[in-house]
């Protein structure tokens, strides 16, 4: 029995979430269309990008991940320099 694209799609958002490696903040968009797969959005390491795109890999229906936009922002880097910054000026 074949699955449908929202079907796919649903399963592949809960793998993500159950990966541990990728935890707040992450935004990942999900797009389904005849089991390809397109990922997008962001996450706060390399790492978090390639478990989501393995997640996505070995959910029953998907035929193939065609891209893979997600951006690597590094969050935590940035609030940490942020956060020198503001003793600095104390």
């Amino acid at each position: 029995m074949d699955r449908t694209d929202e079907q796919i799609r649903e399963e592949i958002l809960v793998e993500i979430q159950k990966e541990p490696e990728i935890n707040a903040p992450t935004t990942i968009g999900i797009t389904v269309n005849d089991g390809i797969v397109t990922l997008s959005g962001e996450v706060g390491s390399y790492l978090q990008k390639i478990k989501a795109e393995s997640a996505a890999k070995y959910v029953y229906g998907v035929k193939g991940i065609v891209q893979n936009n997600i951006d690597v922002k590094y969050f935590y880097a940035r609030q940490a320099t942020h956060t020198i910054y503001r003793k600095g000026r104390i």
